[in-house]
């Protein structure tokens, strides 16, 4: 279907122009799906504009798509944050219709941004990160579990000043539970069938498994990956491969994906245990993710003043223009005379003055002394590694006196009639 047709399509919705429930008219489409249709509302007496979403016509028959429609009311109304969408009203039209009438919101989804700018820096996407999980720990407060988070479902505005203002939408495919753990929202057959985004699916998700908060948990940790790196957690060109992915292979590090994700280690490991495939080796809780990742991202910022002196290493084959330090701490590699190292983000300034190497090739060459020391041994500290290169420049001091003492000694046998001696001693032979 090309875009006029979809534009024909959307002009020709029998529901534009028509009010719902006495008080909804029905201005546009703002947007299609599966199930429903999400169309732009005024109200006729306040005048305030609405989000109104309505079953297909062929949907509103099937028992159990109305009882998700109707979970999904329940979900949005017992979530109340500044994050998450006001839910207005709820009925049915005079065709039979289900329709939510919902706060209208003006804004582009991450899918979006991700699509245009493939990746967020760590300081801004840890902004939206605490909004996303401030909106989810009220959810699961309040018994509700998204089951569905993904790019397209957080909408980013501009409120309070704020120009990444989180909306977190879409709570079809929501259960919720009692107090007591108990499935209010539908029934067994609703609650155990395979629903969500395959690239964000908890594991327990993918094969048919009660889930629980912590498979939000898991979902946004897939999310932050996405959104720091540009890139899956897995590698896989299927829904059915990533799917396997899920259950049974090992996720990506993400300080292995390339640019600046190199210098985000304690966001790494965080992520690496929000995506563990047991729910019980994961954080228990979404706060606990969230203070987790705040730390994280606060440990791998002390090496924000490093990073313009971030070192690009070059392709093979081709000289580095680079002179390279290495840290008495973790013994990484960086550049020469930053102030700051890459790895642990501590103090270089005690090691600038003896730690010069040379880099060829792409590749940074070790330390001579390296080459001839064993670099494993913990004992081979930074003054061992100094007092090895002040020996070798001693050495090569004695040498050069050496030579020169030798060259004085032969001007002074010449000097003082040598020359003669060695005639006589030829002519007796």
């Amino acid at each position: 279907m090309d875009d006029n047709d979809l534009e024909m399509r959307i002009e020709a919705d029998p529901l534009i122009g028509q009010t719902l429930a006495g008080c909804y008219q029905i201005i546009s489409v703002l947007g299609r799906g599966g199930m429903g249709v999400v169309y732009h509302a005024k109200h006729t007496e306040h005048e305030r504009s609405v989000a109104v979403k309505t079953l297909l016509l062929n949907k509103a028959a099937d028992h159990e798509v109305i009882k998700r429609f109707q979970l999904e009311a329940k979900a949005v109304s017992a979530v109340r944050n500044q994050h998450t969408v006001n839910l207005y009203d709820f009925g049915v039209n005079q065709d039979g219709q289900p329709f939510l009438v919902m706060e209208l919101l003006e804004g582009t989804s991450l899918r979006q941004i991700l699509n245009e700018e493939k990746a967020f820096s760590l300081a801004r996407f840890s902004n939206i990160f605490q909004q996303i999980a401030e909106a989810l720990a009220c959810a699961h407060e309040a018994g509700v579990n998204h089951r569905d988070l993904k790019p397209e479902n957080i909408m980013l505005t501009k409120q309070s000043g704020y120009s990444d203002w989180v909306y977190v939408l879409d709570f079809g495919i929501a259960s919720m539970v009692d107090t007591a753990g108990t499935d209010f929202g539908g029934n067994e057959k609703l609650r155990l069938q395979i629903a969500g985004s395959p690239p964000y699916m908890s594991p327990e998700q993918c094969t048919r498994q009660a889930c629980d908060h912590r498979s939000d948990i898991y979902s946004l940790a897939v999310l932050s990956f996405e959104a720091l790196s540009g890139r899956f957690p897995f590698k896989a060109k299927t829904a059915f491969e990533i799917i396997d992915c899920h259950i049974s292979k090992p996720p990506f590090l993400l300080k292995d994906m390339g640019g600046n994700c190199g210098t985000y280690e304690s966001v790494s490991q965080v992520l690496s245990r929000a995506l563990a495939k047991n729910p019980e080796k994961r954080y228990q809780s979404i706060s606990e993710f969230a203070g987790e990742f705040s730390a994280a991202v606060a440990r791998d910022n002390m090496r924000a003043p490093a990073l313009k002196d971030r070192l690009d290493f070059e392709p093979q084959g081709t000289a580095s223009k680079y002179q390279v330090a290495v840290c008495p701490h973790c013994d990484a590699l960086t550049k020469e005379n930053v102030s700051l190292c890459l790895s642990c983000g501590r103090s270089l300034a005690s090691i600038n003055d003896f730690s010069k190497i040379r880099a060829a090739k792409g590749d940074f060459s070790l330390p001579r002394y390296q080459e001839r020391g064993n670099t494993t041994n913990k004992g081979f500290n930074q003054k061992t590694r100094a007092a090895m290169v002040g020996s070798g420049r001693i050495g090569n001091r004695v040498s050069a006196l050496v030579v020169i003492c030798l060259v004085l000694l032969i001007c002074v046998f010449f000097a003082a009639g040598g020359l003669q001696i060695l005639k006589n001693l030829f002519a007796a032979h």
